[in-house]
């Protein structure tokens, strides 16, 4: 198996553990939610590395959405100081 078979594999399994964890997490009702989007954004590199070894271009272009939209998050529940009780 070549390096990039190889490295598709372990993108998958961690797309595999990281992704289903992310969105568990920020299911969350609790403080602990706002680390889902570090984890989905953790997830993001193995799902472009497998993307891009399996030339799907399409699925690709939507995971730069994703991408967004988890930094998104962490914009949201990590940088800014807005008012928590609203």
């Amino acid at each position: 198996m070549d390096i990039m078979a190889q490295l598709d594999v372990i993108a998958q399994w961690m797309i595999c553990i990281l992704g289903p964890t992310a969105i568990w997490v920020v299911g969350w009702k609790n403080k602990y939610r706002r680390w889902g989007y570090v984890i989905g954004v953790a997830c993001q590199p193995f799902w472009f590395i497998t993307l891009f070894h399996n030339k799907q271009w399409p699925v690709f272009v939507i995971a730069f959405f994703y991408t967004f939209s988890w930094v998104h998050g962490i914009w949201n529940h990590w940088i800014t100081t807005t008012n928590k009780s609203a």
